[in-house]
């Protein structure tokens, strides 16, 4: 009688290798990794918040720029994070993540932890560029109206 693969539902091949057992090593390295992750996160982005957009929001406000809709929310959100107010309820989002990415991690097989950190990087990496692209767009509109270009109808 062949196992089920808990990822597929199929029976398992008789020559398939086993997925191991997770270790309670494997879930304290998670939960620490995560946890980490969150911390170096955050710092990064209050670093951002109080050393680099307070010049930005003086450059904005000195040529009166028309921001999008990015660059204000991340001027909120910088905001939020000099008054401390962001850090009050991403703390608790970074300790529940880490837990259920630890808890649901030990569970899962080689596919689905392969899916999961797939989806993290792409989650991250549209953070990141939500970042840049808010920062960066506005200077576009800086650089444009410094030179005198007005669009293609001159």
């Amino acid at each position: 009688m062949n196992a089920r693969n808990p990822d597929t539902g199929a029976d398992r091949l008789y020559y398939a290798a086993r997925e191991p057992l997770a270790s309670p090593l494997l879930v304290t390295t998670t939960f620490v990794g995560h946890l980490v992750g969150w911390a170096v996160g955050l710092g990064m982005f209050a670093w951002l918040s109080i050393y680099v957009v307070p010049r930005y929001e003086r450059t904005i406000a000195d040529y009166q720029l028309d921001l999008p809709h990015a660059t204000k929310l991340l001027l909120l959100t910088a905001a939020g994070v000099r008054d401390g107010g962001v850090f009050l309820l991403l703390a608790p989002l970074a300790v529940a993540h880490s837990l259920g990415a630890a808890l649901f991690l030990r569970r899962a097989g080689r596919g689905r932890r392969a899916t999961y950190r797939l989806v993290l990087t792409f989650v991250l990496g549209a953070l990141v560029l939500f970042v840049v692209l808010g920062l960066f767009l506005p200077m576009v509109a800086l650089i444009n109206s410094l030179s005198g270009a007005r669009g293609s109808g001159r």
